[in-house]
């Protein structure tokens, strides 16, 4: 799936514009936070810091160059690419990238940092996973459905902890229990990524 494809179908899931007290993102357009507008605007990507005056063209550069270009490495199963891409918009880049490293230290011997940033070590321990023994298991979608597996257990995890209300300070508790009106969304969303990953099967 080409980061159009996967583009596509994330920003379908994203919608127009919202600005809920209650989501941390706040004033929101197209998946588009103000924040990250402003990093773009100020980087020179886009004419605007306003999410909402952003052209089609600047919104599809901020999604390639703040999300794809951050989780999407060489030689990486392209479903694994479009699962990725979602959570790096959804979820942050950082948290993303600890997915992957997470489920990566489930299916392979050399444990590595689930630090969130995505080096060397990330990227050849994917590559091990996905052809253990020398063997190309490229060719056999065995290792990749079980990885994505993996990795849409650890989303839904995630989901889970920040809606959990177990936090350890006050402030923290209420946003938690604030998070839990999206959690259905949340889960409606990776049903969305899912399918498309079918068909394409």
């Amino acid at each position: 799936m080409s980061f159009d494809d996967a583009y596509a179908v994330v920003l379908a899931a994203e919608g127009g514009t919202s600005n809920d007290p209650d989501d941390a993102g706040g004033l929101t357009h197209a998946g588009i936070t103000r924040v990250t507008a402003t990093a773009a605007h100020a980087r020179g990507l886009v004419s605007t810091d306003d999410p909402r005056k952003l052209t089609d063209a600047e919104i599809r550069k901020i999604y390639q160059v703040f999300y794809w270009d951050r989780v999407v490495f060489s030689g990486m199963a392209e479903e694994h690419s479009h699962i990725l891409f979602d959570d790096a918009v959804n979820c942050g880049v950082g948290t993303a990238i600890s997915h992957l490293q997470r489920a990566l230290n489930r299916v392979v011997a050399a444990k590595i940092s689930v630090d969130g940033i995505r080096g060397p070590a990330t990227e050849r321990a994917y590559h091990a996973a996905m052809t253990p023994q020398g063997h190309d298991y490229l060719a056999d979608d065995h290792m990749i459905r079980s990885l994505s597996a993996l990795l849409l257990c650890e989303r839904v995890a995630h989901y889970m902890a920040i809606c959990d209300g177990n936090a350890s300070t006050p402030a923290r508790k209420k946003k938690e229990e604030a998070n839990r009106k999206f959690l259905r969304g949340w889960l409606t969303r990776l049903r969305l990524i899912v399918v498309p990953i079918q068909k394409g099967s």
